[in-house]
């Protein structure tokens, strides 16, 4: 089994080199179309590990539209979680800041039961825009009655051009 923050780690110290670079770079926008990898660490409710993906479509007036999937390592079971955010971030700077909102839906189970979830994600991040690989930070507060918190870290590859 990963320890909690074995995964968390190794993605800092990639992304904190990348991150403090990029003030110095030229400033680029989102691209289009982008494949992210992500790690996060849910601090206030599962104290748990997880990893996952991300499909990122850049759309017009700086939002995007950011579907992902993400597993969980939890000690018995699974829990897994999908989601869809419309994010927005201003143009033309090298380290943006971006929101975003959309609903989840999670599924776990352990011990012959599971349960369905259905809720809001809201994001608070930031991104590198350097000019293929773009690193972020985030803060994901998740909402389906109780309200839990994570912390996530990972990279985008931009697969297309730039908006």
């Amino acid at each position: 089994m990963i320890h909690r923050w074995q995964l968390l780690s190794a993605l800092t110290g990639l992304l904190v080199p990348a991150v403090s670079a990029a003030p110095h770079m030229g400033a680029q926008t989102r691209g289009r179309v982008s494949l992210g990898i992500q790690a996060a660490y849910n601090f206030s409710d599962l104290n748990e590990p997880g990893l996952g993906g991300h499909v990122l479509v850049g759309l017009p007036a700086s939002f995007a539209l950011c579907g992902g999937a993400q597993k969980y390592f939890v000690t018995t079971g699974y829990l897994r979680r999908v989601s869809t955010t419309l994010q927005w971030a201003p143009r033309g700077a090298t380290l943006a800041p971006y929101v975003g909102l959309g609903p989840y839906w999670a599924r776990s189970s352990a011990v012959g039961a599971s349960q369905t979830d259905v809720g809001l994600v809201g994001q608070l991040g930031a991104e590198a825009r350097l000019r293929t690989l773009q690193p972020f930070v985030e803060l994901q507060l998740l909402k389906d009655g109780a309200v839990s918190a994570e912390a996530v870290a990972g990279f985008r590859i931009v697969l297309a051009g730039r908006r």
